[in-house]
C-alpha cells in the first residue's frame, strides 16, 4: 500500500503509467484511476517539488533513490531550459510550453527558450525567449505553432555536434523535446552525446 509522504509519481497519461511497477502501485491504491471521468485525458499526483508532499513503496529501495535523487534539486541554482518541437503536429504541444511557463512563475531563477521551427532552430542557433506574454494567443491550442516544428530527427554527427555547441553557448541546464517516439530516440542519442 502507498503511504503518503514516500512514493512519487508525476504523471501519467491515460491511466498509462511509465512503469509497470508504478502500475501496479496506481492500480493498488486507486482502483477507480481508468474508470474516474477526470483520469480520461491527464492524472497527475504532485510530487514534493509543488507540494512538498509525495508518495513511497518503503520496500521498494530502487525507486526510493531514485526520487531521492530527482528530488535533490537545488531550487537556488539558475535554470535555462531550451524547447525543441520534433515530429508531426500533435494535440499537446502548446500545453508543454504552459507547463513549463507554469513552472517557470514557480521559480525566479528560470529562463526558457524555445527553438524556432524545432530542430532546424536547435542547429542553427535560432531561438526566442518564451514568456506568458509572448505565448497568451496559444494557451490550450493544439499543435505546434507557438514556435514551430521542423526536422523530425536529430541524429546526424553534425546535427549533435550543432545542438551540443548551440546548447553549451546558450548555457542550457535542461532541453526538452517534445514529440513522439522518434523524439525518443533522438533524446536518448543526444543524453549520450552531450
Amino acid at each position: 500500500m502507498l503511504a503518503k509522504g514516500q512514493f512519487s509519481v508525476t504523471g501519467t497519461k491515460k491511466a498509462l503509467p511509465y512503469s509497470v511497477e508504478v502500475a501496479g502501485k496506481l492500480e493498488a491504491s486507486f482502483p477507480t484511476l481508468k474508470s474516474d471521468p477526470s483520469a480520461n485525458y491527464f492524472v497527475e499526483i504532485q510530487d514534493n517539488l509543488l507540494t512538498n508532499t509525495r508518495f513511497t513503496d518503503p520496500t521498494d529501495t530502487e525507486l526510493t533513490n531514485f526520487n531521492t535523487r530527482m528530488l535533490a534539486v537545488n531550487k537556488e541554482q539558475p535554470q535555462k531550459i531550451g524547447l525543441v518541437f520534433m515530429g508531426r503536429q500533435a494535440p499537446g504541444g502548446n500545453n508543454v510550453v504552459d507547463g513549463l511557463l507554469r513552472y517557470k512563475e514557480q521559480r525566479s531563477n528560470v529562463e526558457l527558450i524555445g527553438f524556432i521551427n524545432g530542430a532546424d532552430g536547435l542547429v542553427a542557433n535560432d531561438h526566442e525567449v518564451m514568456t506568458r506574454e509572448n505565448f497568451a494567443n496559444y494557451v490550450n491550442l493544439g499543435g505546434y505553432d507557438y514556435i514551430g516544428r521542423g526536422a523530425d530527427e536529430l541524429r546526424t554527427e553534425e546535427h549533435k555536434q550543432a545542438a551540443l555547441q548551440v546548447s553549451n553557448n546558450l548555457g542550457l541546464t535542461g532541453l526538452v523535446l517534445v514529440g513522439a517516439t522518434g523524439c525518443m530516440t533522438d533524446g536518448m542519442y543526444l543524453a549520450e552525446y552531450f
